[in-house]
């Protein structure tokens, strides 16, 4: 999958906007994905700065690991819900 079908399939699947960025970081605690001189970085953006940066020479890897750490973030935040209710 690359950055296009990404973004697709996040819109598909409702996924919140404010949950991730593409190409920077993003307005608050997001998720991001971005080019970088050697490939891609993958990171979560957090106070203005990244966080968790990991490097991967394709655009592949990169969204797999980018999707992976958003499910997981969606996970952790149902979880959290459900345990105040």
């Amino acid at each position: 999958m690359n950055i296009a079908q990404a973004r697709q399939f996040l819109k598909e699947e409702n996924v919140p906007e404010w949950l991730y960025c593409f190409g920077g970081l993003g307005g608050g605690e997001c998720y991001g994905i971005e080019p970088s001189l050697i490939g891609w970085h993958v990171y979560f953006s957090e106070r203005g700065s990244r966080r968790s940066v990991k490097e991967h020479e394709s655009e592949e890897d990169a969204v797999k690991d980018f999707l992976t750490r958003i499910d997981r973030g969606l996970f952790w935040l149902e979880k959290r819900h459900l345990s105040r209710t």
